[in-house]
This record gives structure tokens, sequence and C-alpha cells, in this order.
């Protein structure tokens, strides 16, 4: 059975992560810039929350609040579903399922190696 180690291999293991205190105008331009669909949420090198296109379109368009006056520490989700590198991809697809989210931060000893999406998980299941 395929792990969460299998998918971090094949699509990398970058972890882009922005402060609590960022605007979103600014979060916003790092994922432009890494081309990610997500950030991760630091304060004192702990992942606090996480940060999502999803978001974006709810709790900041959607509620039409200012990227340049909206910290991302009123906008992120919290607290953060978190999966294991050694997880099986079956069980993190339940609680994808289960909590209705499409990311998960993976964790290695409470630090951060990677994010994986439901669409990743997705494509080892098929």
């Amino acid at each position: 059975m395929p792990t969460v180690e299998s998918i971090l291999l094949k699509k990398g293991s970058d972890v882009i992560a922005v402060l609590p205190g960022d605007t979103v105008r600014q979060a916003v331009r790092k994922m432009i810039e890494a081309d990610v669909g997500c950030l991760i949420v630091e304060k004192n090198d702990k992942v606090i929350g996480i940060f999502t296109e999803r978001d974006l379109l709810m709790r900041v368009v959607g509620e039409d609040k200012g990227l340049d006056t909206t910290l991302i520490s009123e906008v992120m989700s919290s607290p953060v579903k978190s999966c294991k590198p050694y997880d099986n991809v079956d069980e993190c697809f339940d609680l994808l399922a289960t909590h209705k989210f499409r990311h998960l931060v993976v964790l290695d000893n409470d630090e951060p190696v990677g994010v994986i999406s439901l669409r990743d998980v997705a494509l080892v299941l098929r």
C-alpha cells in the first residue's frame, strides 16, 4: 500500500510558509511565485494554520475583505489536520473526506516536511 512519503518523493516536499501577521496580499504573492495552492502558517517554528485558495475565496473575497489590510491569522484554517510520512494513503483519503479538506500537512517529529492534496492522493489511489 502506498505511503505519504511515496507522494512526496514524486511531487517534492517544498514547504512554503507565511507568518500570521503577513497580509493576504503577501501570502497570495508567495502562492503565485511558488505555484502552490496553499501555504503553511507558522509561529515560533510551529505550524498554527494553513491558508488555501479556498480560504482566499470564501474568507477574503467572499466577505469583501481587503488584501492589504487582512492578516493571515484572520482568515487561515486552524487547527491543521496532518499526517506523517509513513501513513497509508488510504487513511489520508479518509481523513480528507471526513473533514472535507483538500490539503494535509505532512509532519515528521512535529516539523513540516511537505503538503499533500486530495488530488495527490486521488492520483495514487486510482
